[in-house]
């Protein structure tokens, strides 16, 4: 945006320098904005991972098994539609569309799965400390 202030007063050979440098300029700060992004999430991780909060709860942890199992199956069967379809139809311009809508579903699926794994394991800790209850 800066360098459209100067079109006017500078010659279009001059424009085009003026354009690449202020384009690696923005690009040299983005790369730095990046980098302390990174940095900080690595370390936000590593506390993360140390204290098993957030993402890394045991029971997180565990769904995550879980839904890779299934992953494995999904992409492969996605997969195998989107070739039999595009070899079958030869449409293979329009047959990329079937990667953002499985990305989609995927997102949909994976949460459906983790919610019901996540009850499950909620019903059975209000069985183990009903059951302890029980017995004391």
């Amino acid at each position: 945006m800066t360098g459209s202030l100067f079109i006017g007063s500078l010659s279009y050979s001059r424009i085009d320098d003026l354009m690449t440098g202020l384009s690696t300029a923005m690009i040299f700060l983005i790369g730095i904005g990046v980098f302390f992004l990174v940095k900080t999430n690595i370390a936000r991780d590593s506390f993360n991972i140390i204290l098993q909060i957030e993402d890394y709860t045991t029971e997180k942890k565990a769904s995550k098994k879980i839904i890779e199992k299934y992953a494995t199956i999904y992409w492969i069967t996605i997969s195998f539609i989107y070739l039999a379809y595009s070899f079958i139809s030869k449409n293979w311009s329009q047959s990329w569309i079937i990667w953002p809508l499985a990305g989609i579903a995927y997102g949909i699926l994976e949460a459906i799965l983790s919610f019901q794994f996540q009850n499950n394991t909620s019903k059975k800790e209000a069985l183990c400390s009903e059951n302890d209850s029980a017995t004391l």
